[in-house]
């Protein structure tokens, strides 16, 4: 989209990680109100939020508002009759659905999600728009990985936590580290590489990754460019988000942890490109495959990912050709 066409204003919460990464991209956002971590902070947050918004949207008067399934984005273009449209890839945040969808003219959301899925939150199928690609394609379409010429003596595997406070997952603390440990421990105990830990906090920093899974682990004590970081991984343990997409599009064995349904997840799986073990030594036994003599079964996964990132869609290139084009 030229900036000479449309002039756009970018918006976000006082939140860790996304504050970080505006940052890393050099983009000017203006902040509206914070993330709340318990069930009262969130409303209470939300309600100043939204405050917040409607000040700045009576103040700037855009045309369009556009955002990634944003609860007081949504409310308060309706409020103001200013036209809302969204992308969401996560039917399965259903608190988030209710109260963004039906407020919204237009959804885009992936073509592996039906627009079936969407309809009882309160859209017509006809207002949803599907795009051939999943949502970490915008970012990564022609990013690869070096070719693979040997299996590394060191192997480093990174764990990210899963959102243990947001409204969709209802964990008191995160329920996975074990598993992660578990993993490590048999993969040091059954091959003579050199297994290293990196683990991408939420919230905040954490120290407590270094005290349960060793002195060596690294935690970073701020986010750090994901796809940069997974270009040089031996495996990614995730929960079905984004980063486990952005892995599994790299070609990196992706092992998820989520016990959620998630139909982009799903699509994954079928690909080959996520595995879901059921215990640590499944897991284990998987990854040890994939480093066996000399890697051929890694340079399949990464063909096969590059493949298919290669036929996909960038959504905003969808979504940017539906604004210009004024038919909103």
């Amino acid at each position: 989209m030229r900036e000479s066409e449309v002039d756009v204003i970018y918006t976000t919460r006082s939140y860790y990680e996304s504050e970080r990464m505006l940052h890393l991209l050099g983009t000017k956002a203006t902040k509206l109100g914070r993330f709340g971590e318990s069930l009262y902070d969130k409303v209470l947050f939300s309600a100043q939020r939204l405050e917040a918004y409607v000040k700045f949207l009576s103040r700037r008067k855009p045309d369009l508002v556009v955002s990634f399934g944003s609860p007081e984005a949504a409310r308060a273009s309706f409020g103001l009759a200013i036209p809302h449209i969204m992308a969401n890839d996560s039917p399965h945040a259903e608190a988030v659905a209710r109260l963004t969808v039906p407020l919204s003219r237009k959804l885009f959301t992936p073509w592996v999600i039906p627009r079936a899925v969407w309809a009882p939150f309160g859209i017509p199928e006809d207002n949803v728009i599907q795009y051939r690609g999943l949502d970490q394609t915008a970012w990564m379409k022609g990013v690869r990985v070096e070719p693979l010429g040997s299996i590394p003596d060191e192997l480093l595997m990174i764990y990210r936590p899963e959102e243990y406070r947001a409204a969709y997952v209802s964990a008191r603390d995160n329920a996975s580290a074990e598993f992660f440990k578990r993993t490590l421990d048999i993969l040091k105990s059954k091959t003579s590489k050199k297994v290293r830990a990196l683990v991408l906090c939420r919230y905040g920093y954490s120290p407590a990754y270094r005290k349960l899974l060793g002195p060596t682990t690294v935690v970073p004590k701020r986010p750090l460019d994901a796809v940069d970081l997974l270009k040089r991984a031996a495996s990614f343990f995730g929960h079905g988000g984004t980063m486990t997409g952005e892995a599994a599009l790299l070609g990196i064995p992706t092992v998820s942890l989520s016990r959620r349904a998630n139909l982009v997840e799903e699509f994954l799986v079928k690909e080959g490109l996520v595995s879901k073990p059921q215990s640590p030594e499944a897991a284990a036994d998987l990854l040890l495959s994939f480093y066996a003599q000399d890697g051929e079964k890694m340079k399949s996964q990464r063909e096969r990912a590059s493949a298919l990132l290669d036929r996909m869609e960038d959504p905003t290139e969808r979504i940017s050709s539906f604004i210009v084009g004024g038919d909103n």
